[in-house]
């Protein structure tokens, strides 16, 4: 459930407060391994373009970028 808070927190309050799940679990939930991605560290991934050709098959997705 999601808390609103007043006033609102500032970003490096929001950013302490995140529960961070390894990048590993992450990509597993979404059929990548570990030849798909090289690791920066446990939280954080580069995914390999050739990837696209392993998921061709599938719908197209929204981008998505999570940057600090």
């Amino acid at each position: 459930m999601i808390e609103i808070k007043h006033p609102v927190p500032s970003d490096i309050e929001i950013a302490q407060a995140a529960i961070l799940r390894p990048i590993k679990e992450v990509a597993e939930s979404i059929g990548l391994t570990e030849d798909d991605l090289d690791y920066y560290g446990k939280y954080k991934a580069k995914i390999h373009l050739d990837v696209l050709e392993k998921f061709k098959d599938r719908p197209q997705g929204k981008y998505i970028d999570v940057t600090a």
